[in-house]
């Protein structure tokens, strides 16, 4: 001090020392405000109520409660317990000391950021795991007892895998007895299994994909994979989760290129059924329907059963396929090329539709029981004329026609003949069973 003042002889000793200690003192005022400031943010009320809640949606609460931003990897929260926890206007620093407690996750403050992290294990602790660590030895193989080169073999949730050797053996070292072993190759299944000492042969299954599945390609059969043709293929399981009464309906929104309408609201009406658009103006646009090899017919005649049972509204008569159990087919390819008119010809000139029922299969007695139930209701209900306004309304017209009724024309006319004219029948309730 000094030297300063010797440096500054305007400022005298006494007015020197009066502004350093104005200055410490600011100093110290400001690092107290800024110490309470941090402090009342980080004590911020929380309510918070949860049972048995992730870790994270407990930090996602606590963020857009107090502002804080919160810092993790999954990796880390795959690690965390569920939390069950009830506070009320608690400080923010009560309610993580509660969360992570029993967690093996601890945290880090840095102004408005929480830094979730591991907890450190201590000296006992890493000892401990020391001694319980296992080496994880073993041989993959294929069905067939062949071992299998290069599968990989890794610590679900860890980083550490191996790859088998030509022998298809690995070895794994320093591993955990609660550690979770995945063993996968391409082309084969995933398989898990518990970490052991002695886990000897691992034999892989072949995976079936979806390229492999088998495609009826007209008179013959052939695959996803090594097709070369424009077919689509729904099986029996899908089918079978549509509760439709034509295995049409079934295939609505499920094929490309294929569309399926109704052609009206009636319980088995027609469908329409277009592959790939509309080809012709006037000469159809069905496309050929093939049931076990056996030709089809696309539509029904033009006859009452199908113009009243089937639904008939004139221009689209009902499909025949509503006779056929959707629970009887076993898969429905649909062949949208080439395909369908080199083997059909003209006929399938707008695509066909070839369907396989089920058929005895070699084994054990099997039965198969499959159930739908459903309900509906009549939401509105018209006003109708009773009995007698009926009869009223229609002697009315006769009297405004200056017609008289007679045995003759009361039949016709006034159904006052043959009919119980004082009897009143909700026809909406007898015929959708109202009570």
């Amino acid at each position: 001090m000094y030297k300063i003042w010797t440096k500054n002889p305007g400022i005298c000793p006494p007015v020197y020392h009066k502004i350093m200690l104005i200055m410490r003192l600011t100093i110290v005022l400001l690092f107290a405000s800024l110490i309470q400031v941090s402090a009342n943010g980080f004590a911020q009320n929380v309510t918070l109520n949860a049972s048995g809640a992730s870790l994270k949606v407990i930090l996602n609460k606590l963020s857009s409660q107090t502002g804080y931003d919160f810092v993790y990897t999954e990796q880390l929260l795959k690690t965390a317990e569920p939390i069950t926890i009830h506070v009320k206007n608690a400080s923010l620093g009560d309610v993580l000391e509660q969360i992570f407690k029993l967690q093996p996750l601890t945290y880090a403050l840095d102004t408005k950021t929480v830094i979730i992290k591991a907890k450190e294990k201590s000296f006992l602790e890493n000892l401990v795991s020391k001694f319980q660590e296992i080496d994880v030895s073993g041989k993959v193989l294929d069905e067939t007892g062949r071992p299998i080169p290069g599968a990989t073999i890794k610590v679900k949730g860890k980083s550490k895998a191996v790859i088998s050797g030509l022998n298809g053996e690995f070895l794994l070292t320093g591993l955990s007895t609660t550690d979770i072993i995945q063993v996968s190759f391409l082309g084969y299944e995933l398989r898990e299994l518990k970490a052991s000492t002695g886990l000897n042969n691992i034999i892989l299954k072949l995976a079936t994909s979806k390229l492999d599945e088998v495609q009826i390609q007209a008179y013959g059969t052939t695959s996803k994979r090594i097709s070369t043709s424009n077919i689509s293929t729904v099986k029996m399981e899908e089918l079978e989760k549509q509760p439709v009464a034509n295995p049409l309906l079934a295939l609505m929104g499920r094929v490309p290129g294929l569309q399926i309408s109704q052609s009206n609201g009636n319980p088995n009406s027609g469908i329409t059924v277009r592959v790939q658009g509309q080809n012709s103006i006037s000469n159809g646009n069905d496309p050929f329907y093939v049931i076990d090899g056996v030709p089809f017919p696309p539509q029904l005649l033009a006859t009452g059963l199908n113009g009243g049972n089937l639904g008939n509204s004139g221009r689209t008569p009902g499909n025949p396929l509503s006779f056929i159990n959707p629970s009887d087919i076993e898969s429905i390819d649909i062949l949208k090329d080439a395909d369908a008119t080199a083997i059909y010809g003209s006929r399938a000139a707008n695509g066909a539709i070839l369907i396989t029922t089920k058929r005895g299969k070699s084994g054990d007695m099997k039965i198969d029981l499959s159930l739908q139930t459903g309900f509906s209701a009549f939401t509105n209900t018209f006003d109708k004329l009773n009995t007698s306004q009926y009869l009223e309304m229609r002697r009315e017209a006769l009297k405004n026609t200056n017609a008289a009724a007679t045995a003759v024309n009361a039949y016709d006319i006034l159904n006052l003949y043959g009919y119980d004219n004082n009897r009143d029948a909700d026809w909406q309730k007898e015929v959708l069973s109202e009570k």
